[in-house]
C-alpha cells in the first residue's frame, strides 16, 4: 500500500524530484525532434535533423488541412462573440487590436521600441488585466480576421508577438501562481483558446516562417509538459486540465501525448466527482461559480466526445444535467439568479443563448428532457411563455405543470 501511495504521488508530481523541468526552447535540434514519434519522419531524426524538420513541418501542413480546432466563437477576455458580429465588425475589432487596443477597458499595454509589448508591466489597477495580457485572446481574433480577409498584416502581427512573447517569457522550472505568464490557469486557457487555433489558421501564411513554426511547436510542448507536471485545485484545475487535454488531442505526434491525455482525463474525472454535490450544486456554493463550472465541464464534453473519449468513473452528462437542474431550482420569480456567496445577480436573458443551445439537445438528447421544463419555460423558450407560479413543493421553487411536453 505504501509503495502504491508513493507511486501515485510521483505520478502526480513527476518532475519535482528532479529539480524542476526544462524548456523545449533550450533543447538542441536533435533533442527537440526526439520528443516526437519516429513515425512522423522519413529519416532518423538524430542523423539528419534538416530533413526531419522538413518532414515535421510538412506533416503539420497536412494535419491542419484535415481536422484542426477552429477559432472559438466566444472570446471572453475581449467581451465579444464572433457569431454575433458581422465580418466588418470582426475586421474592425481586429484592426483595433493591431493598434494595441486589446481590452474592453480601453487600458493599453506599455509599448516598447519596435511596437513590442512590455509583458512585465501592468498599467491597470487589477492583477486580472495582466493575466488577460498573457492569455493572448486577440490572436484568435486576428486569426478570424485573417480567415475572412487573407490580409497578411494579421499574420505578421501574430508572428511578431509570438516570437517576442516566447523570448520574453521563458517557461520556468517550477510553478509559481504569482508568475502571470505561466500561471497554470492562463497556460491552459491560452493553449486551448488561442495558441492551438491560431497555429492552424496562420500555418499557410507566408509570414509564418519555418523558424517561427518550430519555435511554436517547442512552445506547445512546454505548455503541455508544464500542465502535466504541475497543477492547482478546484475550478482552476478544471481549466488547466481542459487545456492539457486539448493539447494532447491536437498533438498526438508528441511521444508524451498519451501521458498528457491520461493525466488530464484523470484530473477531470476526479474533479467532477469532488466539485459537484449530489444535488448538482458546485462546492463553491456560488451561482457565478456554478456557471463557470458548467462552462468548463461543457468544454470537457466538447473535447472528449468527438475524440471518442470519456471519463473513466464519473458520468459527465448526468452530472451536467444535475447542475442545470440546480439552476432551474434556484431561479427567482423576477427571473434573476440569486446572489449566493461571491456570485452575482444575473438576468436569465444574459445566458439564454447558452441554456437554449445546451438544453435543446446539446447534451445528447433529441428532445427536451422533462426535468428541464422549469428552466425552458421560465426562459420563455417555449411558445407557452411563463406559466403560473405554483406553491413550492419539497425543495423545488416552482411547479410547472405544462410546457412543450404537455401537462
Amino acid at each position: 500500500m505504501i509503495r502504491s501511495f508513493v507511486h501515485a504521488i510521483r505520478r502526480r508530481l513527476p518532475n519535482l524530484r528532479r529539480g524542476g523541468i526544462k524548456s523545449a526552447q533550450k533543447l538542441s535540434r536533435k533533442a527537440f525532434l526526439s520528443l516526437f514519434e519516429p513515425s512522423v519522419f522519413s529519416v532518423n531524426a538524430s542523423s539528419n535533423p534538416d530533413v526531419a524538420e522538413a518532414d515535421l513541418l510538412a506533416h503539420f501542413a497536412q494535419r491542419i488541412e484535415q481536422d484542426w480546432p477552429a477559432v472559438p466563437s466566444t472570446l471572453t477576455d475581449l467581451r465579444i462573440d464572433l457569431d454575433d458580429m458581422s465580418e466588418e465588425e470582426i475586421v474592425a475589432r481586429a484592426d483595433a487590436a493591431l493598434e494595441n487596443d486589446l481590452h474592453p477597458s480601453g487600458i493599453r499595454p506599455l509599448i516598447l521600441p519596435g511596437n513590442r509589448i512590455d509583458w512585465s508591466t501592468n498599467p491597470a489597477d487589477t492583477a486580472e488585466w495582466r493575466l488577460m495580457l498573457h492569455r493572448h485572446a486577440w490572436w484568435a481574433l486576428w486569426a478570424a480576421a485573417y480567415g475572412l480577409t487573407g490580409d497578411e498584416k494579421y499574420a505578421r502581427a501574430f508572428v511578431a508577438q509570438l516570437i517576442d512573447w516566447i523570448s520574453s517569457n521563458g517557461m520556468p522550472a517550477h510553478k509559481s501562481e504569482h508568475h502571470a505568464p505561466w500561471r497554470l490557469m492562463e497556460c491552459g486557457l491560452r493553449l486551448r483558446l488561442s495558441w492551438i487555433p491560431s497555429f492552424g489558421v496562420f500555418y499557410r501564411s507566408a509570414s509564418f516562417g519555418d523558424d517561427a513554426k518550430l519555435a511554436m511547436l517547442r512552445g506547445f510542448y512546454d505548455h503541455c509538459h508544464f500542465l502535466q507536471s504541475y497543477f492547482t485545485n478546484r475550478n482552476h484545475l478544471v481549466r488547466e486540465s481542459n487545456g492539457l487535454v486539448a493539447g494532447a488531442l491536437a498533438f498526438p505526434e508528441y511521444s508524451e501525448a498519451k501521458t498528457w491525455l491520461d493525466t488530464g482525463v484523470d484530473r477531470l474525472d476526479r474533479e467532477l466527482r469532488a466539485q459537484v454535490n449530489p444535488d448538482g450544486s458546485h462546492i463553491e456554493m456560488s451561482i457565478g461559480y456554478q456557471w463557470l463550472a458548467i462552462d468548463e465541464f461543457e468544454v470537457t464534453r466538447s473535447l472528449l466526445g468527438p475524440a471518442g473519449k470519456r471519463l473513466p468513473h464519473a458520468d459527465l452528462e448526468a452530472t451536467l444535467e444535475r447542475m442545470y437542474e440546480f439552476l432551474g431550482n434556484v431561479i427567482r420569480p423576477d427571473r434573476h439568479f440569486p446572489q449566493l456567496n461571491d456570485g452575482f445577480i444575473l438576468w436569465i436573458q444574459d445566458r439564454k443563448k447558452d441554456i437554449k443551445e445546451r438544453l435543446l439537445g446539446a447534451i445528447g438528447h433529441e428532445y427536451i428532457l422533462w426535468r428541464y421544463q422549469a428552466i425552458i419555460v421560465l426562459l420563455g423558450i417555449t411558445d407557452n411563455g411563463l406559466l403560473q407560479r405554483q406553491r413550492p413543493i419539497g425543495r423545488c421553487i416552482f411547479d410547472f405543470t405544462a410546457g412543450q411536453l404537455g401537462s
